[in-house]
């Protein structure tokens, strides 16, 4: 049956590089509500390497369980997809399987039990460095530290929060001091405008809003790639997402736009996802990665076994 999922699938992830350029000079811009904003500020590179290097310092494993609800509508409003999937994650090459649980809109092509096997690249942990033991998990490369979102080799530049970042030979990004805000569940923060100095493909993240009091990446802007499924080989899309982060560093929700093209022309949705009920595992079985032992998994399974394939 052919697969019109990848029509819809939105889950990206940014290629978060900790490489950047030092901004010039310190920036001493005031904010509008006085006493509000801290009264010395580190520059906007500095905040930018203590929001990376308290994401380093977070809680994470090599494999992540979650609840993921998506709901596209169009511009007046119509629900065009509305669906809540449980999803099983392997970090070190985002390998995810996918199990339908909540259906009230979308193609029909979608049925509750039906299960995909793919990779997502908007998911909770995006933000979170990949940090695993190959004793431990026996499963990754060498280089799977280095995969999205990667961040710096300790001997390549410093993530000390306590003192000024130098700058470094090849910069990756320019940042800049955008202003001050206020944001509902977070609090008083830094906006951060990244310009990317090399591929901005690769280099895609745009905006951060970081809480200065903690380090606590809060928000932020990023163009990434769109969910592939296995069977596929086709590269995958991209688009800009708009995220929201708590205090464990994990996306809690996310909105965006999406054109796609119909019998009738192209049209807009509004996109809007969330994640729920984030859990970490240091090991997860094979099958749930990997199509064809996935298919034999099931062939061989009890009737009262694993959902069905789609």
């Amino acid at each position: 049956m052919p697969d019109r999922r990848r029509e819809y699938r939105l889950w990206l992830l940014p290629v978060f590089a900790l490489l950047v350029a030092v901004a010039p000079g310190r920036f001493a811009q005031a904010d509008p509500t006085p006493g509000s904003a801290p009264t010395s500020t580190p520059s906007a590179t500095d905040i930018y390497y203590r929001a990376l290097a308290h994401l380093k310092e977070l809680s994470s494993a090599p494999y992540v369980e979650y609840v993921m609800r998506q709901v596209n509508t169009t511009i007046d409003g119509r629900i065009v997809l509305s669906i809540d999937e449980s999803v099983r994650e392997r970090r070190r090459d985002r390998a995810s399987w996918n199990l339908v649980t909540a259906r009230s809109a979308g193609p029909r092509a979608w049925s509750i039990g039906d299960v995909t096997i793919g990779q997502h690249y908007l998911v909770p942990d995006a933000f979170l460095p990949l940090l695993i033991s190959r004793v431990q998990t026996k499963c990754c490369p060498a280089e799977a530290n280095e995969m999205m979102p990667g961040f710096a080799k300790p001997e390549d530049q410093s993530l000390q929060t306590n003192a000024t970042v130098p700058a470094v030979a090849s910069p990756i990004y320019a940042v800049i001091f955008l202003g001050w805000a206020d944001l509902a569940d977070c609090g008083k923060v830094a906006h951060l405008g990244l310009r990317s100095l090399h591929d901005p493909e690769r280099y895609n993240v745009r905006e951060l809003w970081v809480r200065t009091s903690d380090d606590v990446l809060c928000k932020a802007i990023y163009n990434s790639h769109l969910y592939r499924d296995q069977r596929y080989r086709d590269p995958p899309g991209s688009m800009v997402i708009t995220a929201t982060l708590d205090d464990r560093g994990l996306i809690t929700s996310w909105r965006s736009t999406t054109t796609m093209n119909a019998l009738g022309g192209p049209f807009r949705t509004l996109d809007y996802g969330e994640f729920f009920s984030v859990s970490w595992s240091n090991q997860e079985a094979n099958y749930f990665f990997d199509r064809t032992l996935w298919d034999a998994h099931v062939k061989s399974a009890p009737p009262s076994g694993p959902p069905r394939n789609s």
